[in-house]
């Protein structure tokens, strides 16, 4: 008789990003991001779900190198978003204060607006497959 294999579960990494601080017009889009499976413009993606079922995303703009957060995929494609990194990083978490102390902006409907207390930080999380 041959042994019954059994598979074990294996702790997987999941990178994580909560974006926290903003209770604005842009509210809807802070929370906790989800690496996505595919990167964009060669750097790591983040997604969530909003209340509404639709998906946010948190990437890296193309050309300056800054994190932009965008309730919409098809924005990606064009740099867009409602809210936006002051200075470019590697990695969101990483993109941090300018001169003035400033790390995020929001788009208000008309005009960019600074965030002084808006937040980024990495939230490592393990989930476990078998």
């Amino acid at each position: 008789d041959e042994p019954e294999m059994t598979c074990a579960e294996v702790p997987v990494f999941q990178p994580q990003v909560t974006l926290a601080g903003h209770e604005g017009v842009q509210a809807a889009l802070m929370g906790t991001f989800k690496l996505a499976a595919e990167p964009v413009h060669g750097y790591p993606c983040y997604s969530k779900r909003a209340g509404d079922g639709e998906a946010h995303w948190l990437y890296r703009h193309s050309v300056n190198g800054t994190w932009v957060v965008s309730p919409y995929e098809s924005w990606i494609a064009t740099n867009a978003g409602d809210i936006c990194s002051v200075l470019p990083a590697e990695l969101p978490w990483e993109a941090g204060p300018c001169e003035t102390g400033l790390t995020w902006r929001y788009h208000d409907g008309a005009a960019w607006q600074d965030e002084p207390e808006m937040t980024c930080i990495e939230v490592p999380s393990l989930s476990f497959h078998s």
